[in-house]
């Protein structure tokens, strides 16, 4: 919903990232008074549950449980094992201090067999 997507965009401006939903939900977060970003979680398209929360050792990721409904979030903690076909629905928001870092270098293609696979 876009009432997500604008609650969003907010609290990546801030110096800090919430805790858990509780403090997402908050009408003071970071004791700076504003209306309430969110009046409640958004749900899960996927199994009606409400969207999965889930802190990060360098930030924070919100994310569905996907279309086999057994996603963990995870993708971006093991950037060596990233799948770019795996179907994710995920938005991850990083602290302050690890945002604006140099990309990667690019991952090593895949060597093609004798037969061309």
């Amino acid at each position: 919903p876009d009432e997500s997507n604008s609650a969003l965009v907010l609290i990546s401006a801030r110096q800090a990232l919430p805790k858990n939903w509780r403090e997402l939900l908050s009408s003071d977060f970071q004791n700076v008074p504003l209306e309430k970003l969110l009046e409640e979680v958004p749900e899960d398209q996927f199994d009606g549950q409400p969207l999965r929360f889930r802190r990060t050792k360098d930030g924070i990721v919100i994310y569905s449980v996907g279309p086999n409904k057994n996603y963990q979030g995870d993708a971006l903690d093991r950037l060596e094992e990233f799948d770019e076909n795996f179907i994710r629905v995920d938005f991850r928001l990083w602290d302050v201090e690890r945002r604006r870092q140099p990309p990667l270098p690019p991952r090593p293609k895949a060597k093609e067999d004798a037969n061309g696979k």
